[in-house]
């Protein structure tokens, strides 16, 4: 089979996203938002206009993924 770059070249182009949802009371709703506020304000996310939740999650998950990494590598002796 002859690869003509062009598999390749879609895959790259296309963005895989996945969509996720979650249900917070108006309280947790509204702590989310100021949290996600003054971390744009502070520089720690990108500002968005449009609101800032979706980058304050995703840099508590990255945060999370590190944090999990580090546990495992530690209980595994590295």
């Amino acid at each position: 089979m002859v690869n003509t770059g062009e598999q390749g070249a879609e895959t790259q182009e296309e963005k895989k996203e996945m969509r996720l949802e979650i249900r917070l009371d108006a309280d947790s709703h509204q702590r989310v938002k100021k949290m996600a506020r003054y971390a744009a304000v502070e520089g720690i996310i990108p500002d968005d206009h449009r609101g800032n939740i979706t980058a304050w999650v995703n840099f508590c998950l990255n945060i999370g993924d590190e944090l999990m990494t580090k546990h495992a590598q530690k209980k595994r002796g590295f």
